[in-house]
C-alpha cells in the first residue's frame, strides 16, 4: 500500500468508492513488528497522497501515535523512526492545521532531550528543524529558548544540532543572542577538551549579557552526562569548524593556542585531523594577526612552529596538507623568517604532490611580497 500511495496519482483511486487506505493503515498502528514499522513509514506517504483528507481524518491520531510511541519505546530504532517520520509529516502538512499541535510537539521534543540519552536521537533535532522551517519565528513563542539551546548543547556538539542552534539564534536577535550562544559553545568545547572552563578576557565579553552564560556554566559543571571520550573530543574540535564564531573572532587565536593546540599531538588520527581543520578555519575567520588587540607575536610563533612541524612530520597526508592550507595571509609577516622558510623548503620534499604544491605556493607568495616591499623601499 505504501508503494501504491507513493507512486500512483490520487485520481486513479477515485473510482474505488470503498477504498480508504488511510483507515486501513492507521488501524494497524498497534500491531506487532514489522507491521508497526511499516505503518510509521507510511504515515507521511499517506499525508502526501491526500493531504486534505489526511488532515481532516488522521492528523491528530497520527501525531499522537508517533509522539506516544517515541516517548515510551525502549527500542532506539523504533524511536528514531517515529521522530524521523514525524519530521516528514510536519513538512507535508500546512501550517494552519498543524499549529494546534505545536505546543505539544515542542514539549515532547524537549522532554526527550532532557533525558540525555546516549547516544542522542538525532531525529529529534530533525523535528525541530522541520518546525523551524514551517513556523519560522513562531516557535520562539513556545518554551524557553535559552533552556532549549543549553539542553541541545549538553546532549552533544553534533553538526545537525549546531546547525539548528544557529538558525534559532539568528531568528532571535534580542539581547545579543548570537554572541551569547557562541560563548556558550566555546565554554562547552573548553570543558570537554580541558575538563574546565576557559577564562576569556573581560574586554572581549563586554557586549554580552552574561547571566544566561553563567547559568549554562553551572549546568555544565553539575551535569554528569557530558562525555569526555574520544568521540566527544572529536565532535568538540569539529564544532569549531561547524559553527560561525563571527562575534568572538578576536578570542579565537588565543583560544586555539591554549585549548586546541595540544590535540595536534594526539595519537588518535581522527582527533588530530579535527584539530588540524579547526586551526585552519579558525584563522580564516579571525582578524589579521597583526591588527590591534591581536595575540602577542611570540604566541603566533609558537603556533607556527607547531603547524610547520605537523606539516612536515605527520604520517597522515591530509593533515600535512591541511596544516599548510591554514597558513593564510594572516601569517605572511611571520613566515618570512629563516627558521620557518627552512621548514617550508623541507616540505617541498614531501612524497605527496598536493603537499609539495601547497609549500611552493606559500614560498612563492612570501617571495612576491618581499619583492613588492623592496620595490616600495627603492621608490
Amino acid at each position: 500500500m505504501r508503494s501504491l500511495l507513493k507512486y500512483f496519482r490520487k485520481e486513479l483511486f477515485d473510482g474505488l468508492k470503498a477504498f480508504d487506505g488511510g483507515d486501513y493503515i492507521i488501524a494497524h498502528r498497534n500491531d506487532k513488528q514489522p507491521v508497526q514499522f511499516a505503518v510509521i513509514q507510511t504515515i507521511p506517504v499517506l499525508a502526501a497522497f491526500n493531504r486534505d483528507g489526511f488532515t481532516a481524518k488522521h492528523l491528530k491520531i497520527s501525531i499522537t501515535f508517533l509522539m506516544d510511541l517515541a516517548r515510551t519505546t525502549k527500542d532506539p530504532k523504533l524511536k528514531s523512526s517515529c521522530y524521523y517520520n514525524l519530521a516528514k509529516l510536519i513538512e507535508m502538512i500546512d501550517m494552519r492545521p498543524l499549529q494546534d499541535y505545536l505546543p505539544d510537539i515542542m514539549l515532547s521534543l524537549f522532554n526527550e532531550l532532557e533525558k540525555y540519552s546516549k547516544p542522542m536521537c538525532g531525529e529529534v533535532i530533525k523535528c525541530y528543524q522541520s518546525l523551524s522551517n514551517k513556523f519560522k519565528k513562531k516557535i520562539l513563542e513556545y518554551g524557553n529558548m535559552n533552556r532549549l539551546i543549553d539542553t541541545i548543547l549538553i546532549n552533544g556538539l553534533q553538526a545537525q544540532s549546531l546547525e539548528f542552534i544557529a538558525e534559532i539564534s539568528k531568528m532571535d536577535a534580542s539581547d545579543n543572542r548570537s554572541a551569547e550562544t557562541q560563548l556558550k559553545i566555546l565554554y562547552l568545547i573548553s570543558y570537554i577538551l580541558q575538563g574546565e572552563m576557559y577564562h576569556f578576557k573581560e574586554k572581549h565579553l563586554e557586549n554580552i549579557q552574561l547571566k544566561n552564560v553563567l547559568e549554562f556554566q553551572k549546568r555544565i559543571m553539575d551535569e554528569t552526562s557530558i562525555d569526555r571520550n574520544s568521540v566527544s573530543i572529536s565532535h568538540a574540535l569539529q564544532a569549531l569548524t561547524n559553527y560561525e564564531f563571527n562575534d568572538l573572532a578576536k578570542v579565537l587565536p588565543g583560544f586555539f593556542k591554549d585549548v586546541v593546540l595540544e590535540y595536534l599531538d594526539s595519537s588518535n588520527p581522527v582527533i588530530r585531523k579535527a584539530a588540524a581543520k579547526a586551526g585552519c578555519l579558525l584563522y580564516n575567520k579571525s582578524d589579521s594577526l597583526t591588527s590591534q588587540d591581536s595575540i602577542p607575536k611570540n604566541m603566533v610563533y609558537q603556533i607556527l612552529d607547531k603547524f610547520l612541524c605537523i606539516a612536515f612530520n605527520d604520517p597522515d597526508d591530509e593533515i600535512r596538507e591541511t596544516m599548510l592550507s591554514s597558513l593564510n595571509e594572516n601569517f605572511d609577516e611571520f613566515l618570512n623568517h629563516e627558521k620557518h622558510l627552512q621548514m617550508l623548503f623541507m616540505c617541498i620534499n614531501d612524497s605527496v604532490y598536493s603537499v609539495k604544491e601547497k609549500a611552493l605556493q606559500i614560498i612563492g607568495k612570501i617571495y612576491s611580497l618581499s619583492i613588492q616591499r623592496l620595490n616600495i623601499i627603492l621608490l
